[in-house]
């Protein structure tokens, strides 16, 4: 799941930085050294996606329990490198797959709707309103 989650966090993080804002300074997650607080509050709307990436890629049977291995302290558990190929690649596809975008009414890949939502944070800044909407998965 860390691996998905990583990827995810790069996605929003690039995102945020893409529409003018800074990646270090949120609203969810506490502000640390070196922590993407804003990238990881709107990382958490499309957890789901993720979630859904590796149910598929599990019950389809493309990555089995033969594909991690004990690893040291620092990393328990070890995917291989055939293992994260597969996890990527279902990983691109789901992100380039289209949905239709409520605020904007058009249809995105999921790596626009990300944009699309970090737009939408910038507007609330820029209006000083509280009404962010997330974006819903069913």
């Amino acid at each position: 799941m860390s691996f998905g989650y990583t990827l995810l966090a790069h996605a929003a993080q690039s995102a945020v930085q893409a529409v003018g804002l800074d990646p270090y300074v949120g609203f969810l997650h506490a502000v640390e050294y070196n922590r993407p607080s804003l990238a990881l509050d709107l990382m958490e709307e499309f957890r789901v996606v993720v979630d859904g990436v590796i149910q598929w890629v599990c019950n389809s049977g493309q990555i089995q329990p033969n594909d991690f291995a004990p690893g040291d302290a620092a990393r328990p558990i070890v995917m291989s490198d055939d293992a994260k190929r597969k996890f990527i690649q279902a990983y691109e596809n789901r992100m380039n797959e289209t949905l239709l975008h409520p605020r904007q009414n058009e249809r995105l890949t999921l790596r626009r709707c990300i944009l699309a939502q970090a737009r939408g944070i910038v507007e609330c800044i820029q209006r000083q309103t509280p009404d962010y909407v997330p974006l819903a998965f069913r």
